[in-house]
């Protein structure tokens, strides 16, 4: 793509322009909003047992990090307060979610769906009551069980003072948010002939990068609190390791806090079930992964910000979702917060595996959304439709730990997002995907097998929809120039089978470096654009490999988040059955 702005100085500029930069005034109609803020160690006395890993079989004797809860209440003259808690634990079950959101009603007059109460997943804390029940497969010794009790008695008392004084502290405010991208979280669900064979570390499988970041700060810019969204399990530390410890996001907080004197990092999970931090196994990685989010999350504070001006207002819908051999269903409770029309955050309880983020993501607005998992309750494990059909852990075995009598039947799936759009829609629909002009050249078709099997997806055969994407004949390229443009092709695959993913495009030094998203039927394919030396300089390179079913199918190339000046000029994606 040629004659590309330079936008080095203006960059540079709006970072001088101060670290929260905001986009607007508050619009005139959203009354002032109020913030608290609160933390409080929710570390146990030791010893205890630790969950998230069956082969431990001592109680854990030491602490190498401490655990915290930690709480961000909002309101506004015309909202009704909220609440979110974080909380460095393995779970939180229904019933501390249930319990807490009594007291609280109680205590503050707080609504039920105001009350957002997310664990980071850590394998490194405690047990907590009544979660994973048959992790060990066997009633522990009485005395082991009794400092669980008395450790799961004081959590709450802690979790409510924790609320009470975050709601306690509420004061003017400024929110906004914004949207980073790190790449530790990798898939780890070895396949083979479309089938679960174990674990292990899949750079091609499906993921998401994304960072979402929510400040708070005072009238006059200073940082409060500052609440975080990763997709990845809090696994880099094995079954090997029996400390305490937050994982890496008890240290992304950690560094966060260090960073901005006075301020309290809340740190979430996504749907990152299906995901491993990578690399892992080693005390080391957990500082390596919270540093390399915590510099991350910096750079989103220190861009440009969209503002929020409306406090939430929360829904809890509850569905069923029948399992595939019993006659029972799991009750299923959805929450969403609205922020506005502005931001929409959703939360999931259970391990969500990643295809539910992907799909509200590209079925909804994502540069509205939020979607947190592990929230309210983690009842087992929440697998796609994909990862039902390809059975293993995450959809058989790991139902026995938490006492569910089996898998889930694939229509799930359906359940979960069709409910989700109910609660958002029509305020958080996606935009309209006008497609864009035709250009000579640009003749989109449906794309079938050539005589050696490929799957040819030119440019030349695609559809391109966004404000600012260009076929350029004489390349037989498109470009990108919004984060918005992506390209789509009607693909018919005649069998099952496995492809290796080939592309072909060319991009400049300057700027290189941006992800993107491949999606083919629910499978993702992600990836940074890597420099070709020039805009006029194309290569070729295999960036993984995909099962893909038979049938016809919708694929798509498209930005994986918001960037500066362009992407790429992409000339083919070319998918060539493995043998």
């Amino acid at each position: 793509m040629k004659h590309k702005t330079n936008w080095i100085v203006l960059c540079a500029v709006t970072v001088v322009i101060g670290m929260y930069a905001w986009s607007g005034e508050a619009a005139e109609d959203a009354p002032a909003m109020r913030a608290g803020v609160a933390s409080m160690d929710i570390t146990p006395e030791m010893p205890i047992r630790l969950s998230g890993y069956a082969a431990r079989q001592e109680e854990a004797q030491e602490v190498e990090q401490p655990l915290y809860a930690k709480a961000l209440a909002l309101d506004a003259d015309s909202a009704p307060l909220s609440i979110l808690i974080t909380a460095d634990l393995i779970a939180v079950p229904a019933w501390i979610t249930e319990e807490l959101a009594q007291r609280l009603e109680e205590q503050a007059g707080l609504e039920p769906a105001q009350l957002a109460i997310c664990a980071t997943h850590t394998h490194a804390g405690p047990v907590v009551r009544r979660s994973i029940p048959d992790l060990f497969g066997e009633d522990l010794p009485d005395d082991e069980q009794g400092r669980i009790d008395r450790y799961a008695e004081t959590l709450v008392d802690k979790l409510e003072a924790v609320a009470l004084e975050a709601a306690g502290n509420l004061s003017e405010a400024r929110l906004a948010w914004g949207q980073g991208s790190v790449d530790f979280a990798m898939n780890r669900r070895v396949l083979e002939d479309g089938q679960w064979t174990g674990f292990g570390a899949v750079p091609e499988g499906p993921v998401d990068h994304d960072v979402p970041v929510l400040s708070v700060t005072d009238p006059e810019g200073g940082l409060h609190a500052v609440f975080v969204n990763y997709a990845c399990h809090c696994t880099t530390l094995t079954g090997q390791f029996n400390v305490v410890h937050g994982d890496w996001a008890g240290e992304a907080a950690a560094r966060l806090e260090e960073a901005h004197d006075g301020a309290i990092a809340l740190i979430a999970i996504g749907c990152g079930a299906d995901a491993n931090p990578h690399p892992r196994a080693e005390l080391e990685h957990t500082a390596q992964h919270g540093q390399t989010l915590a510099e991350e999350v910096n750079e989103v504070l220190a861009g440009k910000l969209t503002p929020i001006h409306h406090a939430p207002l929360g829904e809890i819908r509850t569905v069923s979702l029948p399992f595939a051999e019993q006659d029972a269903a799991l009750e299923y409770p959805i929450q969403t917060w609205a922020f506005g029309d502005e931001l929409a955050m959703v939360f999931l309880p259970g391990e969500v595996t990643v295809d539910y983020a992907l799909r509200l993501k590209d079925e909804l607005d994502r540069r509205r959304l939020w979607v947190n998992a592990y929230a309210n309750d983690v009842p087992c494990y929440i697998a796609s439709s994909r990862v039902i059909e390809e059975g293993g852990y995450e959809v058989d075995r790991s139902m026995d730990f938490y006492g569910q009598p089996g898998p889930f039947s694939p229509e799930i799936e359906d359940i979960i997002i069709g409910a989700v759009h109910d609660m958002l829609t029509p305020a958080f629909e996606r935009p309209e995907r006008e497609p864009v002009e035709r250009v000579e050249g640009n003749e989109p078709r449906l794309i079938t097998p050539e005589d050696d099997g490929s799957l040819r997806l030119t440019a030349a055969a695609g559809s391109p929809y966004g404000q600012r994407i260009e076929y350029m004949p004489e390349w037989e390229a498109f470009g990108w120039w919004r984060d918005d443009d992506h390209v789509e092709w009607e693909v018919e695959v005649p069998e099952t089978g496995r492809y290796e993913v080939w592309m072909e495009w060319s991009v400049s030094d300057a700027s290189a470096g941006n992800p993107y998203v491949f999606v083919a039927n629910q499978r993702v394919l992600r990836g940074f654009i890597q420099p070709t030396g020039g805009w006029e300089e194309f290569d070729t390179a295999k960036i993984g490999e995909l099962t893909l079913p038979a049938g016809r199918h919708t694929m798509a190339m498209k930005s994986a988040s918001e960037y500066e000046e362009a992407l790429m000029d992409l000339r083919e994606i070319r998918l060539t059955p493995v043998e």
